[in-house]
């Protein structure tokens, strides 16, 4: 058999497998939640205590703890979770609601983001998180932390 025959043979049974098989070769739609171009779908979190202070998203705290908030990008399908107010910590602690908590850089206005990979155990409807400035004790020493910051509510 020739080589023109070869692959011919090849690209026609590539094309009938793109045809007949159109998942294989085409993403599904929900792989893509928004068409390319389109301005994000968030979704900003809730407290049901502390004060409000301005910022976007909608950032909530206690006299004497970090600020939080937390936004859902429907199109990227991520989750940011806005933080700060506090320098001269050694870092941040951050409550997701479920699991144990996670240490976060001392930054006076930082963002943990949770990707597209992000599934909470066992899955729920609303997702909250709290957070709280410390700072390293000495030599076996215990942490100073402020007070938790307010719960922040997500309903992605």
């Amino acid at each position: 058999m020739s080589k023109l025959k070869i692959r011919t043979r090849v690209l026609l049974g590539l094309a009938s497998l793109m045809t007949v098989g159109g998942v294989i070769a085409a993403p599904s739609a929900s792989a893509a939640p928004c068409a390319a171009g389109t301005p994000g779908q968030y979704v900003d979190g809730f407290a049901t205590e502390g004060q409000e202070i301005p910022g976007s998203p909608k950032r909530y705290e206690f006299g004497d703890s970090p600020y939080v908030g937390v936004r859902y990008d429907r199109c990227l399908q991520t989750i940011k979770v806005y933080f700060g107010g506090y320098t001269g910590i050694t870092h941040y602690n951050i409550s997701p609601g479920w699991g144990p908590q996670l240490e976060l850089a001392p930054l006076e206005r930082g963002v943990w983001t949770a990707g597209r990979n992000f599934r909470p155990l066992p899955p729920r409807d609303t997702l909250h998180f709290s957070v709280q400035a410390c700072k390293r004790g000495g030599f076996l020493g215990r942490s100073t932390c402020t007070a938790w910051s307010p719960v922040v509510w997500l309903e992605p």
